[in-house]
């Protein structure tokens, strides 16, 4: 007569093993920005007649791209309707450029020194790249390093949440 096992079946072998890559940068971009718009979802406060004509999160996010090929801060969230302000910092030009599929399209060019504001008023997470130094590859749906950019392994990316 057969017995249950009382240890459950593993694998040897780990995800990052088998697949031989480590986890992209995106990815993890991307599982913050989820993570805020669920606590953004999620808390609950009494409503009173001052919070409900209060925003419930900033109108305002700037958004900076220092002297690196990189945006600070990566993740980021605004209200719906609210304005994200890029401001390029860097010798180089950098774009600001929606991901497909998300909630509205986006393509800003930002020259040396130059201030750009988006006004995002869909609720909704907005995955963004620099064209000029990442890519996005529709197969996996990662944003990617080029490898001309001073740090291909780490993409020039973002996210905003949108509440």
């Amino acid at each position: 007569m057969p017995t249950a096992s009382a240890a459950p079946a593993t694998s040897r072998f780990t995800t990052r093993q088998v697949r031989g890559v480590r986890p992209r940068r995106g990815a993890a971009l991307l599982g913050v920005g989820l993570l805020a718009l669920a606590a953004a979802g999620c808390a609950h406060k009494p409503t009173t007649a001052a919070s409900a004509a209060a925003p419930a999160g900033p109108t305002l996010v700037d958004v900076a791209i220092p002297k690196a090929d990189r945006f600070t801060p990566a993740v980021t969230a605004v209200v719906r309707g609210g304005r994200v302000v890029f401001h390029n910092g860097d010798t180089d030009p950098h774009t600001v450029t929606s991901v497909p599929g998300d909630p509205t399209a986006f393509n800003l060019r930002l020259p040396p020194g130059a201030t750009v504001k988006l006004a995002l008023r869909t609720s909704g997470l907005y995955r963004y790249y620099c064209a000029r130094h990442a890519f996005y590859d529709p197969q996996t749906g990662q944003i990617a390093g080029k490898k001309e950019a001073d740090r291909p392994n780490e993409p020039m990316a973002g996210v905003i949440a949108v509440t």
